[in-house]
């Protein structure tokens, strides 16, 4: 008892220290802290698996066929999870169910489109890699439709139960993954096995959500789904597209250094991402917001990650990736810095995307991404460690400056934080 009363003490400090719900934070975020150590730790067995068991050209291939299923995961209108999110948290929850029925039918669009590629990967490239397309045509309506699931958990808050549904599923898909590389199969066999475990967890979980909801009478808000869709898009396309144009720049065994590297930066804009999303339904909810505090909060969070990242790096990486890696090691220490905008960014992209102001975000985005591969294209003779650099850091410039400034530019009354509302 004494132990809980000083705890609370503490925690009311902070709260009046920090302007922020530490309270909320604590109680939802110890939940999200463990599952990205999980989801962290499941990345890292399958990138070690394909470092020590797999090849870069391997390891290349499976990212390019990933992440040219994501480029076109803008056909299952992944938008529409976050109309699900915003109805759940409104009480609407029956709405996952029309979300996950719109979903499905659109991704129906995009086989053929995988498949034609996948027949000419056949003839004209590599003739596995064709094979792995197809096969990932047929799958690819179960793969991202029946990922609707959390956000019925999301949207209630029930940050537990959406966390331990994730981390069981990212246990069975890494488990899955090191399996079939110790057996030293090939590309097709470790796509498949990757898709087919998504599916199975993902149903399962979908259809847990299907019985617990209400019969959907509302309607789905469409434009506000395909805008969002619109926005995901663009930051899918400045996910995605690096990792098809090295590939066919500089080959798979490149795009392999390059993904290890971004796969560590990418860990923090997971994590962060997630905390965020504790954020998307107060951002929904209310509207005075305190935005110097905000920012400053942000990136006093971006500086702790910083740190924390550098010193991970330089103990552990070589003991994951071994001295193969190097150049990863290298391209990592310069992405580092990046880390300290990452809460930043990601707190950014969520407040206008709950203000509804997706135009903007797409523009933004698709614009900068646009703009910094063309740089990246004219600069690619100067080398591998010069280009991919430069690209990074321009793209993140592009996108962040008009964020804040728009960001400043809205009206609004001041609050001590968006979670001082709360009881």
């Amino acid at each position: 008892m004494i132990f809980e009363y000083k705890l609370e003490k503490i925690i009311e400090k902070l709260t009046r220290v920090l302007s922020l719900d530490v309270k909320y934070f604590f109680k939802n975020g110890i939940w999200i802290f463990i599952r990205y150590i999980v989801i962290g730790l499941s990345g890292l067995i399958i990138t070690i698996s394909f470092a020590r068991l797999g090849t870069k050209q391997m390891l290349g291939q499976y990212q390019f066929v990933l992440n040219f299923l994501a480029m076109l995961s803008v056909f299952s209108l992944p938008g529409l999870n976050t109309v699900a999110l915003r109805g759940v948290a409104s009480g609407k929850d029956g709405i996952i169910k029309k979300v996950f029925n719109k979903s499905f039918s659109w991704s129906l669009f995009a086989i053929p489109i995988i498949i034609c590629y996948g027949i000419y990967q056949i003839f004209y490239s590599d003739e596995l890699v064709g094979k792995t397309i197809i096969l990932a045509g047929f799958l690819f309506p179960f793969f991202y439709a029946s990922n609707t699931w959390y956000a019925f958990f999301e949207g209630k808050t029930l940050f537990k139960s959406a966390s331990l549904r994730i981390i069981l599923s990212n246990i069975v898909l890494a488990l899955s993954i090191a399996t079939v590389l110790y057996f030293k199969v090939n590309i097709f066999w470790i796509i498949f096995f990757y898709l087919f475990a998504n599916i199975l967890m993902n149903g399962i979980f979908y259809l847990e959500v299907f019985k617990k909801a209400r019969e959907a009478s509302e309607k789905i808000d469409m434009k506000y789904g395909l805008t969002c869709t619109l926005q995901k898009f663009t930051y899918s396309f400045s996910e995605s597209i690096p990792v098809l144009v090295i590939s066919f720049i500089f080959g798979f065994e490149l795009l392999a250094v390059y993904q290890v590297a971004y796969f560590l930066i990418a860990l923090v804009i997971g994590f962060v991402s997630a905390l965020s999303a504790m954020y998307m339904p107060l951002l929904f909810k209310y509207n005075r917001i305190n935005h110097f505090k905000i920012i400053w909060q942000n990136l006093l969070i971006g500086l702790i990650f910083f740190i924390v990242f550098v010193i991970f790096i330089k103990l552990f990486f070589f003991i994951f990736y071994g001295e193969n890696y190097r150049e990863s090691y290298n391209l990592v220490r310069i992405f580092s810095f990046a880390v300290i905008l990452i809460p930043l960014k990601v707190y950014l992209f969520n407040f206008f995307m709950a203000k509804n102001k997706n135009k903007f975000l797409i523009i933004s985005n698709l614009f900068s991404s646009i703009l910094a591969l063309i740089v990246f294209y004219v600069i690619r003779s100067c080398g591998f460690l010069v280009s991919i650099p430069i690209y990074f850091y321009l793209f993140s410039l592009l996108v962040g400056i008009p964020l804040l400034i728009n960001y400043f530019l809205i009206a609004s009354r001041k609050t001590d934080s968006i979670l001082s509302e709360i009881n």
